[in-house]
């Protein structure tokens, strides 16, 4: 099965963190001071929160463990929301990268 395969796993990692960093770097552009700092953690925490959160029941790469489970197209939508938002928030500082 290609979903598992090490280069799709490894490339899978990479895009995930790529997107938390991404999300990060954006928070901490939106203030100044402080609230900069404090938005560079807390939005890529919760970005984690929810992807961890929301998962599918019996998917094999998410340890098929949900803790709350939902359909498909939910996990698909908030997949979507986090990459989205990546791109979102980094265009302003870096819209190459984004």
């Amino acid at each position: 099965m290609f979903g598992f395969h090490p280069v799709n796993l490894a490339l899978r990692f990479l895009l995930e963190v790529a997107a938390l960093v991404a999300i990060g770097v954006g928070g901490y552009a939106l203030a100044s001071g402080v609230w900069g700092w404090i938005l560079a953690i807390t939005l890529p925490m919760i970005a984690a929160g929810c992807w961890v959160t929301f998962n599918v029941p019996g998917d094999d790469s998410r340890s098929g463990e949900a803790p709350v489970p939902v359909r498909g197209n939910v996990r698909l939508l908030v997949e979507g929301l986090v990459f989205g938002s990546a791109v979102v928030l980094l265009w302003p500082v870096a819209p190459l990268a984004a």
